[in-house]
């Protein structure tokens, strides 16, 4: 049922359809975090729009969703624009922004609007569907997955990061943050 849910969201809306199928890759992986999705972020000059965030005691997850299908994607984290490739008669390429660099974004005002000292993890989820050539930034944290990975990941990071937040800290930053969730 959730399978056919999502494959319908991602036919309507495919970006509303990733950020549900990387949602409920992250929904219960992990004991004690509050999630909230779609989250509009004040910054100085407009906003920001964050599609995923896990508040756990081990810090703050930022997820960015890109739900590409049946292409091959190829960037390059120092540059802005990567590239889209699908397959139409012949190999054909459309470029996007550097999810790296849009999350790091997202991370920078969150931190603003947050003033509190929590670690924030950048995380980009990509669709199942899709084939990535990333090349890394030197000591680059980020994580890149796909969808499937995400739980996996989202449990070895709870398990193995230092805990940072005791449960009242993750409940204040919750209730600070939830405001700027999408009603969706």
């Amino acid at each position: 049922m959730v399978e056919e849910l999502a494959h319908y969201m991602a036919y309507v809306n495919p970006g509303l359809g990733g950020e549900f199928l990387a949602y409920m890759a992250m929904e219960g992986q992990v004991p004690s975090c509050r999630c909230l999705w779609d989250l509009t972020i004040p910054k100085a000059k407009g906003d920001t729009q964050v599609d995923l965030l896990l508040i756990h005691a081990t810090g703050i997850y930022v997820v960015e969703s890109k739900n590409y299908s049946n292409c091959r994607i190829q960037g390059d984290e120092k540059l802005k624009d990567w590239t889209a490739f699908y397959k139409q008669g012949k190999d054909r390429g459309y470029l996007l922004y550097n999810p790296h660099m849009q999350n790091e974004g997202h991370i920078a005002a969150l931190k603003c609007y947050v003033d509190y000292p929590v670690p924030m993890i950048s995380i980009v989820a990509y669709s199942n569907q899709c084939a990535l050539e990333i090349k890394r930034k030197p000591g680059s944290k980020t994580i890149h997955c796909h969808y499937g990975k995400l739980g996996n990941i989202m449990r070895a990071s709870a398990k193995f990061r230092k805990p940072c937040l005791d449960n009242e800290e993750v409940w204040l930053l919750y209730q600070l943050l939830r405001p700027l969730a999408s009603s969706r």
